[in-house]
C-alpha cells in the first residue's frame, strides 16, 4: 500500500506552513493498527492540508493516498486508517478557498473515490466509515445518487446509519430539485414507516421537507415541529458523522418547508439559542434582499460562559421588510429575551419586549 508515495516531490508540494515533506509519514501513520499512531497521523494531515476547511495545494495531492486508504474499510483486516482517510476526504471535498482552482480541482478529485465511498458506506467495518461516507456521496453535489443512497439508508441495521443515510439521500436530491415524484413518494413512505420511533420518524420527516418544501404534509410538519423540543441522547462513541449531531437540522428542514413552520416553531421551543437561531433563519426567509452578516461571537461580561452573538446593523428602514406574524412571534418566544441581542436591532426595530409591542401596536 502507498508505494507510489516516494514518486511524489513532496518538497515541492505546498502544505498551508511550508512544504509537504512530513505528508508521506502522515500518511504512512494513518494505516498504523495503533490508534494512537493514526490519531498522530491524521492532525499531521488534517492541520496541514485543510486547516480548519481551508484547502491548501497539497490537499489534491494527498488525495489519491487516501483514497487508497479507505479503499479498505471493508474488512476489519484492512481498515485501519480508512475511517480517518474518508474524514480527511470529506474535509477536502467540502473545503473552501480564495483560488477557485484549488476548489474545483479537491472536489474534482474527491469525486474520483465513488465506488470506494458506495462501498464504505454498503459495506464498511465500522459505523464511522459508514457514516462519512454517506456525507461524502452527498456531497458530491449527483442528485441522481438520491435514490440508491435511501435504499443503503433502508439496508442499514443501526438506527443511527438509517437517520444519517436517509439525510443524506435528501440532501442529494436538494441539488437537482425538483426531486423526481417517485423519489418523494418513497421518501415519504420511509417517514410514515418510521412512525414508531421517534428518533427515525424525526429523521424521516426531515429528509421529507427537504425535498417535498412547501408541499410537506402537515403531519411530517408536525413530526419536526416535536422534534424541536426533544432531547436525544448523544451520538454513540465511533459513530463518526451522525444525524444525532445535526442540531440544526430540524430548522433547516422547517426553512425549506417556509416562514409559517419557523414561526411555529418559534413558539415551542424552550432554548435561548434555539430560539435566537430560528429568529435569525425566520428574518432571512421573510427579508430574502437582507442577510445579516454575523460580526463576532464573544462572552458576555457578567456571564462568562454566555456567548453573545453580534451582527452587522442593516439600513434602517429594514424594518418595513419583517412580516408583522413575525414581529407576534418573536413577542410569544419567551426565550427570545433572557439575553439581550442586537439582531432585531439589525433590522431597525426595537431590541426590548416592552418596545417591540409598542411598536407593533403603532404599525397595526
Amino acid at each position: 500500500m502507498l508505494e507510489g508515495l516516494d514518486a511524489v516531490d513532496w518538497r515541492a508540494v505546498r502544505q498551508a506552513f511550508g512544504d509537504g515533506a512530513h505528508l508521506p509519514g502522515a500518511l504512512r501513520r494513518l494505516t498504523s493498527a495503533d490508534a494512537q499512531e493514526r490519531s498522530a497521523g491524521y492532525w499531521k494531515l488534517d492541520n496541514y492540508v485543510v486547516v480548519q476547511g481551508n484547502l491548501a495545494p497539497a490537499a489534491v495531492v494527498v488525495v489519491p493516498f487516501l483514497l487508497e486508504i479507505a479503499a479498505g474499510s471493508a474488512s476489519p483486516d484492512t481498515s485501519h486508517g480508512a475511517e480517518e482517510a474518508l474524514d480527511l476526504l470529506y474535509e477536502i471535498g467540502t473545503g473552501y478557498s480564495d483560488d477557485p482552482a484549488l476548489v474545483e480541482a479537491a472536489r474534482a478529485a474527491v469525486a474520483q473515490g465513488a465506488e470506494v465511498y458506495w462501498r464504505a458506506l454498503e459495506q464498511g467495518a465500522t459505523p464511522g466509515s459508514r457514516s462519512t461516507a454517506a456525507f461524502l456521496l452527498a456531497s458530491l453535489g449527483q442528485p441522481e445518487l438520491a435514490p440508491r443512497l435511501l435504499v443503503a439508508a433502508r439496508a442499514q441495521t443501526d438506527e443511527e446509519l438509517v437517520a444519517t443515510a436517509v439525510l443524506r439521500a435528501a440532501e442529494a436530491a436538494e441539488c437537482g430539485l425538483p426531486a423526481p415524484p417517485a423519489f418523494v413518494a418513497e421518501l415519504e413512505r420511509f417517514a410514515r414507516e418510521a412512525s414508531g420511533d421517534d428518533f427515525l420518524a424525526a429523521a424521516g420527516a426531515a429528509a421529507l421537507a427537504m425535498v417535498a418544501r412547501a408541499a410537506t404534509p402537515e403531519w411530517a410538519v408536525e413530526r419536526l415541529l416535536e422534534s424541536m423540543t426533544t432531547a436525544w441522547p448523544p451520538a454513540q462513541p465511533g459513530a463518526g458523522h451522525s444525524a444525532r449531531g445535526e442540531a440544526g437540522r430540524p430548522v433547516y428542514a422547517l426553512r425549506a418547508v417556509g416562514l409559517s413552520a419557523l414561526l411555529r416553531a418559534l413558539v415551542l421551543v424552550e432554548g435561548e439559542r434555539e430560539a435566537r437561531h430560528l429568529l435569525e433563519v425566520a428574518l432571512e426567509v421573510a427579508c430574502p434582499g437582507l442577510r445579516v452578516r454575523h460580526c463576532w461571537d464573544r462572552y458576555d461580561k457578567d456571564s462568562p460562559r454566555l456567548l453573545v452573538r453580534h451582527y452587522e446593523k442593516l439600513d434602517a428602514a429594514a424594518s418595513a421588510w419583517v412580516p408583522h406574524d413575525l414581529v407576534r412571534a418573536a413577542l410569544a418566544a419567551a426565550p427570545l429575551w433572557t439575553v439581550q441581542s442586537d439582531l432585531l436591532d439589525c433590522y431597525g426595530l426595537p431590541t426590548t419586549r416592552e418596545a417591540l409591542a409598542a411598536w407593533l401596536a403603532v404599525q397595526s
